[in-house]
């Protein structure tokens, strides 16, 4: 991936679990939306410490968030979708800035 690239991801394994959004080495995204079903977290997290909000209503496909998230190796996202049915997953948009 090179700067300015487009990132995106979905978690394949559905909700009810934290999906972790971690970018390797050096690199930084710049997340720009992300998804969950419902009452969705977010969570900014270095490993110890953990910033958690929550998004959505809790009404059926209403948490969607638009943000401007820079993330890298050491400061991550975690994003909880609290629907466990497939095809609810929570996911992510992002741009790869270094």
């Amino acid at each position: 991936m090179a700067v300015g690239d487009m990132v995106n991801g979905v978690n394949a394994t559905g909700g009810a679990v934290w999906f972790t959004v971690q970018p390797a080495g050096t690199n930084e995204l710049m997340v720009l939306s992300i998804f969950a079903f419902g009452l969705g977290k977010v969570m900014l997290t270095q490993g110890a410490q953990e910033a958690v909000t929550t998004f959505g209503d809790g009404a059926e496909f209403n948490a969607g968030l638009n943000c401007r998230l820079g993330i890298n190796n050491t400061n991550y996202l975690k994003i909880y979708n609290p629907e466990s049915t497939l095809p609810y997953s929570s996911g992510y948009s992002a741009i790869q800035i270094k």
